[in-house]
Formats: C-alpha cells, sequence, structure tokens
C-alpha cells in the first residue's frame, strides 16, 4: 500500500511539473536556473550550502525523472539506473553550455536537458 501510495505521489508531483512547463505557473513564480544550479552544486558536497536551493533541484529533477518513467507523454526516457545526482549533473552542464538562458525557468531548461540526453526511442 505504501508503495503505492508513493508511486501515485511521484506521478502526480510529475504531472504537475510537467503542468508547470507548459506554462501553468507564472513566469516570476519559477526559480531562474542561474539560483537553482547553486543548490545543484550540493549534490557534490557532502554538506550542501544552500540547503533551500538543493531541495528545489532535488525536488524538481527527481520529479522530472520519474515522470519520464512513468508518463508516456514525456519528452524524454530517462535510464532506469540514473540517481537523482547524476540527472542534476546532466541538467547542470546543459544550462553551464548555454550561461545566457540561465535567467529562465530551471525545470524548463531541465526537461530540455533531459530531452536532449535522453531522447525516447
Amino acid at each position: 500500500m505504501r508503495r503505492l501510495r508513493a508511486s501515485c505521489v511521484t506521478a502526480m508531483a510529475g504531472l504537475a511539473c510537467l503542468l508547470a512547463m507548459a506554462g501553468g505557473t507564472r513566469a516570476e513564480d519559477a526559480l531562474p536556473a542561474k539560483d537553482v544550479v547553486r543548490g545543484c552544486q550540493g549534490f557534490m558536497n557532502t554538506l550542501p550550502r544552500e540547503l533551500f536551493l538543493f531541495g528545489v533541484c532535488y525536488g524538481v529533477v527527481h520529479n522530472l525523472v520519474a515522470s519520464g518513467r512513468d508518463l508516456k507523454t514525456a519528452p524524454f526516457c530517462p535510464p532506469a539506473a540514473i540517481s537523482t545526482a547524476a540527472a542534476a549533473q546532466v541538467a547542470m552542464a546543459y544550462i553551464d553550455a548555454r550561461p545566457q538562458r540561465k535567467d529562465e525557468p530551471f525545470q524548463r531548461l531541465a526537461a530540455e536537458a533531459f530531452a536532449a540526453a535522453w531522447p525516447c526511442r
């Protein structure tokens, strides 16, 4: 029962992320990539300095990856064994390669990164 509940919560959170990327949230409500990337760097540290941003990074990346696995309409298909930390590194590399876009919402750029790294076949 717990596993089913956790799966439902993850699927709902992932769907919420996808809806947010589709324009369901206002642009001023989304955190820019330049801020969230500081939190993603917490995956490389034993004790993250930016705990709130680390949580945002973890939540967005984890839910995007979970939704990519669970939803047939997701624009990407992550590998089954990918960790949240490894997925965050994919997102950070994509964002770092596009410094002119660092003011855009993190979740949009992370989804683009995952679609480029793991296209569905």
